[in-house]
C-alpha cells in the first residue's frame, strides 16, 4: 500500500532495509515511537537505491538516488519535484580520512569534453559526501530554495526551482554541522576550533552575519550540533559523545541547549523545553510541542545514530545503530524508542517524517 497519514501526527520513523539477493524490492516501515507500532508502507517505484537527505514539518522528503538525481517527494501524495542532478556541476568533494572524519584528500567529479566525468560511484558520492538538504518553503512554492549540505571545506551549494544546475557558495566555515532556514534566513553551524553560527545571504551569496557562541565550555569535535526554530527564537542543541567506552565505538552522554536571545545578542544556555520535544537526526532538526499528544512526556530530545565517522560501506555491512533514544531533560536519564533491537539499523538512515507538525 501507499504511505498514508497518521491520524495522531506524531513524527515517525522512517526505516529502510536495502534489498536483497532473493527481494529486490526496498522494504520500508513507518514506525511511531508513540504508540511502538510499526506500520509498512510502499513508495513510488525507483529503479535505483535511494538515500534520505532531509524532510519538512509537512511531509517532504528529499531524495537521491545513486546516479546523483536529487527529488523532493510526498511520499503521502506521491507528488516529485526533481532538482538539478549534481553530475551537472564541477564538484571538489573531501574524502574523509578513515581515522578522522576531518582529515580531508580530495577528489573530483570533473568536466571534459564528452560531459561530466564521475570519479567513484555515484552510490560512494551519494552515500560519502553528500550531507544534509534544508529548503524554504513549500516545494510546490515557486520561490522554495534548495540548499545542500556536502562535506567539502568552505561552501555550500543551493539552487531554486526551476534552476539547471546547483551554485556553489562559498563560507568561511572549514565544515558545516546543520542548517535552518530561519525568518527568511539561511542559518549554517560548524567551523573547527571555534564554532560558529553564520547567517548566509543566498541572494548575494555571501555571509551577511555571525552569531558566535559563548557557551563557556569547549565543544569537542566529536560532538553533533544541530539548529532549530523553538516558540521563542533560534536554538542550538549539542549532542556529547562519549568515545571508545567498553569496545563502543561511541554513545551519546547528554545533552544541551541553547537559545539566542536577540536582545543581547548571546546564546542564552535554556532550562529544558517546556512542553517541547526536539527531534535529532541526520536529515533534521525539529522542535514539536507535545501539547497535542496524550500519551506524549515532553521536554524531551528524541535522537537517531546519526554520527558518520565510519564510511557508509562499513555501515551497510554492519547495519546497527545503536546511540538512538530519548534523552528527558528535567531528570537526565535515557529511554529507548524501540520495542525491538531489531529495528536498531543505522543504514540506511532512519528517516524522521513529520505530519503537518
Amino acid at each position: 500500500m501507499e504511505a498514508k497519514r497518521s491520524n495522531h501526527g506524531f513524527p515517525l520513523l522512517l526505516l529502510s532495509r536495502r534489498p536483497t539477493a532473493t527481494n529486490n524490492r526496498r522494504n520500508c516501515s513507518l514506525y511511531s515511537p508513540l504508540e511502538r507500532k510499526l506500520h509498512p508502507i510502499r513508495f513510488p517505484d525507483r529503479s535505483r537505491p535511494e538515500r534520505c537527505l532531509g524532510s519538512s514539518s509537512d511531509g517532504w522528503l528529499c531524495m537521491v538516488d545513486d546516479s546523483l538525481q536529487l527529488y523532493l517527494l510526498n511520499p503521502f501524495s506521491n507528488s516529485v519535484v526533481f532538482l538539478p542532478p549534481l553530475r551537472t556541476t564541477l564538484l571538489a568533494m573531501p574524502r574523509p580520512h578513515p581515522r578522522h572524519r576531518r582529515s580531508l584528500t580530495f577528489s573530483v567529479i570533473r568536466r571534459n569534453d564528452e560531459g561530466i566525468e564521475l570519479i567513484g560511484s555515484g552510490a560512494f558520492v551519494r552515500d560519502e559526501y553528500l550531507q544534509k538538504a534544508v529548503w524554504s518553503a513549500k516545494p510546490t512554492d515557486p520561490n522554495c530554495v534548495i540548499v545542500l549540505l556536502w562535506r567539502t571545506p568552505h561552501s555550500i551549494v543551493c539552487c531554486r526551482r526551476g534552476d539547471e544546475q546547483w551554485t556553489v557558495i562559498g563560507t568561511s566555515l572549514s565544515f558545516i554541522s546543520d542548517a535552518i532556514f530561519y525568518r527568511e534566513k539561511l542559518y549554517v553551524v560548524g567551523g573547527e576550533e571555534t564554532m560558529r553560527v553564520v547567517a548566509i545571504d543566498l541572494l548575494h551569496q555571501e555571509e551577511q552575519e555571525m552569531l558566535m557562541p559563548e557557551f563557556g565550555f569547549h565543544i569537542d569535535l566529536g560532538d553533533q550540533l544541530y539548529l532549530a526554530e523553538g516558540p521563542s527564537g533560534l536554538l542550538f542543541t549539542v549532542r556529547h559523545l562519549l568515545h571508545w567506552v567498553h569496545d563502543v565505538a561511541y554513545v551519546t552522554v547528554g545533552f544541551e541547549t541553547f537559545r539566542f536571545d536577540e536582545t543581547v545578542k548571546k546564546w542564552v544556555k535554556t532550562d529544558g523545553l517546556g512542553d517541547g520535544m526536539l527531534f535529532l537526526g541526520l536529515n533534521t532538526s525539529m522542535w514539536v510541542s507535545c501539547g497535542d499528544f496524550k500519551k506524549c512526556r515532553g521536554n524531551c530530545i528524541y535522537f537517531t545514530d546519526d554520527y558518520n565517522e565510519d564510511s557508509t560501506s562499513n555501515l551497510a555491512s554492519v547495519g546497527m545503530g545503536e546511540d538512538s533514544g530519548v534523552f528527558h531533560l528535567d531528570d537526565l536519564s535515557f529511554g529507548s524508542i524501540y520495542d525491538d533491537e531489531d529495528m536498531k539499523w543505522k543504514y540506511p538512515y532512519p528517516v524522521w517524517v513529520f505530519l503537518n507538525t
